[in-house]
């Protein structure tokens, strides 16, 4: 640990006085590095409306989701009622699924893609959110499965 930040010190001295080796490798333009100095993102090559026009599409896509999952345990409640006269629970996964995963996930990409149009300084902050709470339940719940 010492080691190390004495070589990182050397190489300090030298990146300041502009001499040595360090100096001529560190004033080559680094190609990683954009011209405000920031390390290019995933999202480098496209710009806030692109982004938010897929957010948008994914929050419809979710919302649409919703809608059905929705349908789909009325109709199974429903169906539970022809077939035997009253229903305990048919349907009801569905719908807790739609209400805590689906309806949220729908909202996040919604929020996300208003702060993309409206250039909001958040907004990758809110997109990678929305991501995450799209992809990490499902990964999450497959592991519990396999885990167990």
């Amino acid at each position: 640990m010492l080691f190390t930040a004495f070589i990182f010190s050397i190489a300090i001295k030298l990146h300041g006085s502009k001499s040595g080796t360090m100096a001529m490798l560190t004033d080559a333009p680094n190609p990683r590095i954009e011209m405000d100095g920031h390390k290019p993102g995933p999202m480098k090559h496209l710009d806030a409306k692109t982004v938010g026009w897929i957010d948008a599409s994914v929050s419809v896509l979710f919302a649409g989701l919703f809608a059905w999952a929705i349908y789909a345990a009325n109709e199974a409640a429903a169906d539970a009622v022809r077939h035997y006269g009253y229903n305990v629970d048919s349907g009801a996964l569905v719908y807790i699924g739609a209400v805590i995963y689906l309806a949220p996930v729908a909202c996040a990409f919604a929020l996300a893609s208003f702060s993309c149009f409206l250039r909001w300084r958040i907004k990758r902050f809110l997109h990678w959110l929305a991501v995450l709470g799209a992809i990490a339940p499902p990964l999450l719940s497959t592991a519990y499965v396999l885990a167990h």
